[in-house]
Order: C-alpha cells, then sequence, then structure tokens
C-alpha cells in the first residue's frame, strides 16, 4: 500500500513532529525523494511545453516549482548548439544556455540594442572553441532578420558582444570539422549566394570562399548540412520537396547530390539540421513517416522532419 503525504514546502502544510517523517512518499518502504528536488533543468523543458492554465498549475506544486516558474517565465527556446539549449529571454535580451543531460549553464550578457529583437529572435547560434579567449568558448550567433552575426565569450571579463564587421549579409551559418561556415551575398536581395569563412583570430573576419556552381535556382531559405567527410546545401522548394549540392572541395565546386544507394538520411527541425550516412544508425522505425524527396528525377533519398531537440542517429 502506497501513503503519500504533503511536499515539506507545500505552503499549505503543517509544521508538525507528528508529519516529520512522512515528508517522502513511501512505497514498499522505499523512499522517494520530494518534488521539489526534481531537477530544475528538466523542469524547465517541461514548462516550455505548458500552455497559461498548465503554467499555473505547475507554479502552485510548490514553492521550489514555483521558483523555477517565476525565473523562466517568457523564456523562449530559440535554438540548439552542442547539446546546449539556447534560452532567451526579452526582457532581459539574455542569452542563457543549458544542457539537459549534463545540467551544465552557460550564460551570456544581455545582448546590446543594434542586435534588437522585435519578437522571439530568429537566430542560428553556434558554440565555438577560441583559444584566445581565456574560456574557449565563444557563441557565434547570427541575427536571420539583420543578416549580422555578433560574438560573446562566457566570462565576465570579456562578455560583451562584438558584432563581425563585413560587407556580405549573412543567410545562414554552420560549423563543420572546426570551421565557420556561412551562407553570404554581396547584398540583401541578391539572389547570387557565396560560401564564405568566419575566422575568430586574431580578429573576426568573413572570408568569401571560391567556388563554382554554388546553387542559387530558387529564393527560399538555404541550409548548410554536414555528415562525416561531406558538406551540404540545400534548398527547399516547397515542403516535402528539396535541392541538394555537395561540396567537391578538391575541385571547390559544388555537385548535384543524387542519392542512389539509400544509405543516406536528412534531418530537418525547427533549430537545425543533419545529415547521417549509415542506414543503421538512423533505421527508427518512427523516422519512417514524414518523408520528404530529392529533386532528381528518380526521386531516390530521404528527408524526416522531426519535432524535436535530437535525431534518431543522435540517441
Amino acid at each position: 500500500m502506497t501513503s503519500i503525504s504533503r511536499n515539506h514546502d507545500d505552503p499549505s502544510s503543517t509544521s508538525s513532529s507528528s508529519h516529520s517523517s512522512s515528508k517522502r512518499i513511501k512505497s514498499n518502504d522505499v523512499n522517494v525523494r520530494p518534488w521539489s528536488d526534481f531537477n530544475h533543468d528538466v523542469l524547465s523543458l517541461v514548462m516550455m511545453q505548458l500552455g497559461v492554465i498548465d503554467f499555473l498549475a505547475f507554479s502552485g506544486v510548490c514553492k521550489s516549482w514555483r521558483s523555477v516558474a517565476l525565473s523562466n517565465r517568457k523564456r523562449s527556446c530559440v535554438g540548439i548548439t552542442c547539446g546546449y539549449l539556447i534560452l532567451f529571454k526579452r526582457k532581459k535580451r539574455d542569452f542563457w544556455l543549458v544542457n539537459p543531460i549534463t545540467r551544465h549553464e552557460i550564460r551570456f550578457r544581455p545582448v546590446p540594442s543594434a542586435c534588437f529583437f522585435y519578437a522571439t529572435p530568429k537566430i542560428i547560434a553556434v558554440l565555438v572553441n577560441s583559444p584566445s579567449i581565456s574560456t574557449n568558448r565563444v557563441l557565434v550567433m547570427l541575427n536571420i532578420d539583420l543578416s549580422k552575426i555578433w560574438l560573446s565569450s562566457s566570462t565576465a571579463a570579456e562578455g560583451s558582444w562584438n558584432l563581425v564587421s563585413s560587407t556580405f549579409y549573412i543567410k545562414y551559418l554552420h560549423v563543420f570539422k572546426g570551421k565557420i561556415y556561412t551562407i553570404c551575398s554581396k547584398d540583401y536581395s541578391s539572389k547570387v549566394r557565396h560560401l564564405c569563412e568566419l575566422t575568430l583570430n586574431p580578429k573576426p573576419a568573413l572570408t568569401l570562399i571560391e567556388t563554382k556552381n554554388f546553387p542559387n535556382d530558387v529564393l527560399n531559405f538555404q541550409k548548410l548540412v554536414s555528415s562525416g567527410e561531406n558538406l551540404y546545401v540545400m534548398e527547399s522548394f516547397s515542403f516535402g520537396l528539396h535541392n541538394v549540392h555537395e561540396l567537391d572541395f578538391g575541385k571547390k565546386e559544388w555537385v548535384r547530390f543524387e542519392e542512389t544507394t539509400g544509405e543516406r538520411a536528412f534531418f530537418l527541425s525547427k533549430f537545425r539540421h543533419s545529415a547521417v550516412d549509415k542506414p543503421e544508425l538512423w533505421a527508427d522505425p518512427r523516422s519512417q513517416r514524414g518523408q520528404c524527396y530529392f529533386t532528381n528525377e528518380n526521386t531516390h533519398g530521404k528527408f524526416f522532419t522531426m519535432d524535436q531537440w535530437y535525431f534518431p542517429h543522435e540517441c
């Protein structure tokens, strides 16, 4: 038989020595930790999925849960990088990175007014290492609306945000084999796109990489995706229809990608994208739903849209 008593920080509970031995849930003489000891990072993930009514109920469970609710109210998850969820609070304009597995947190100073967000920010952010920074951690953030990149370290002394000076309009940001790549154009409305590399040392700078046949067929949002030794650029014509090119680093040329072996899959999500080469790494029955196809004549290859913060091959 299971007996449940009030949590020790429940405001409606009474302080009595007769209840001191029953402050925990007991089942078959096994003690279970109180609700107030529940991991706050996990609570934050749960809380971000709640509506108004459920949010109010959540904050009323106990004092500990209420403090989590108040501290994270109006904080949105705006991206994912290196296993960290990127949380943003509009009122303070600060970024807070949380790893839900290790519970490690990284906080950054508020962004400057020049990088003002009118609503929940549309960003692409990556956490990278830099030998010139004492913490070796730098958050590289692309403001999609402004097509500009800002940098910040996680230390208090070096934590100011710095704008990367460039004449290019940056469209996308991606890390591949330790290097930061961007999709750029020379003016905001240009249909002609280029591949650039962002270097942090000795000072942040964008360098144009001369490549042939960079795809410029459509106006839709282009994405960089990588897997192993391969770097791809993806274009979307409509939902479920994609155009993919692979970069031949030897020839510095983009080649139309055609999958004929069924050994490659691309995963798309709201926050990031991924690719994997071997089918045994992603052959999850759930991933067989929501298939999208390449735009080659044989429509070989598959895409999967995922409404979660990790992909099947990362489990």
